[in-house]
């Protein structure tokens, strides 16, 4: 009967005693104003009467407050000493995933395949958050393509934008950007330029910046078509490195820039340089959003397939490497704490995620209410 009621809230008495004794009370009140006899019990009388009731109020009292959605404690008097919701115990899955490799495949970058899942998980109030190393035209692009109305973070975690509609109140620091609030976590390209020709001058020969491509080059590196080539381009924040060179001047540039202060990611077509920012970081800032916004508890997973991923997964509750057979750094980050999917993208994304207690429970949540 009560798995038939959509919200249930119980007013939980301290104990069977004390609701033997608010109905005598209620019994004086009534002999008071009706007199003895006019449809009340004496308390010989009350006892038997009450003793119908006494198993499934002693049998409610124990098992139905660990169930309910709202749980409202009294005292004595019938005051409510506590509320308990049962949302607020409740971890809520929050996604966040990379995008290239790990929600689509690596070599087509189809999104069609994954957005029936996507709408499902949406369909069940699960967020799923891009965080990428692409920029904030292509992600955009992308997303509108599946329908999905989430805030991301792009470029290695160098900004995140939030839809202004998403949450009731503007998150401190941002600015506004083409209808997103926007929070920047480094500085634009120009100081890594600059830094570039400072600590890396005498690799210049086998580097080759993102930004010194044409949307044609760029389509033919990436097999991206070449009007995705061009938001490609539109970076704020970085300029991965395409590198020529040997093994041995790869390793002096990563030394170089590392001794400059900056992270040095090799992904899987290119290098990318971060300087007081990376996807991990940038996830917890958002992640703090969440909390901010809603009362109830989170459980963070994370889905990557590169090294740029490293600082994403270890901020996870779960992490999940997605199987990529070309990548040539990917069996290096293999952690054991991680899952590993059996599958490229996007297959193994939704193998790995369907599979996950947490999201199947939602599931079965969602289905049952339908039911109902």
């Amino acid at each position: 009967v009560f798995a038939m009621a959509d919200y249930t809230i119980m007013l939980k008495a301290p104990s069977f005693e004390d609701v033997y004794a608010w109905r005598l009370e209620q019994e004086h009140k009534l002999i008071a104003k009706k007199g003895q006899g006019q449809g009340t019990f004496d308390e010989v009388s009350l006892k038997r009467f009450i003793s119908h009731f006494e198993r499934i109020t002693r049998e409610n009292l124990a098992t139905l407050a660990h169930s309910v959605d709202a749980l409202l404690l009294l005292d004595t008097e019938r005051d409510i000493t506590k509320m308990e919701l049962l949302a607020d115990q409740i971890a809520q899955p929050l996604i966040f995933t990379d995008l290239d490799g790990t929600l689509l495949d690596h070599d087509s970058y189809e999104c069609e395949v994954i957005k029936p899942f996507l709408a499902k998980l949406n369909d069940t109030g699960v967020n799923v958050i891009f965080n990428t190393s692409k920029t904030f035209a292509e992600v955009t692009d992308i997303q509108k393509g599946l329908d999905h109305h989430q805030p991301f973070i792009v470029e290695n975690g160098a900004a995140v934008y939030i839809p202004k509609d998403y949450f009731k109140v503007k998150p401190i620091g941002c600015d506004e950007y083409k209808g997103y609030w926007r929070f920047a976590m480094t500085q634009s390209t120009d100081k890594l330029h600059e830094d570039l020709k400072q600590y890396a001058s005498q690799f210049s020969h086998c580097v080759r910046l993102f930004s010194q491509f044409s949307a044609q080059e760029i389509a033919e590196l990436t097999g991206l078509p070449v009007d995705k080539s061009e938001l490609a381009l539109q970076r704020q924040y970085s300029d991965p490195v395409c590198f020529s060179g040997s093994d041995e001047e790869k390793q002096g540039l990563i030394d170089a820039m590392s001794q400059a202060g900056y992270e040095v990611l090799v992904g899987g077509r290119f290098i990318h340089l971060t300087k007081g920012n990376n996807k991990g970081l940038a996830q917890k800032w958002l992640l703090n959003q969440f909390k901010k916004a809603y009362r109830n508890p989170f459980t963070v997973i994370a889905l990557g397939d590169s090294q740029n991923d490293v600082a994403m997964l270890k901020a996870a509750d779960t992490a999940i490497l997605i199987n990529n057979p070309g990548s040539q750094v990917q069996s290096q980050i293999l952690q054991k704490a991680w899952q590993l999917s059996e599958k490229p993208a996007p297959a193994g994304w939704v193998q790995e995620v369907s599979a996950l207690t947490i999201i199947k429970a939602r599931f079965a949540a969602k289905q049952e209410q339908s039911h109902g």
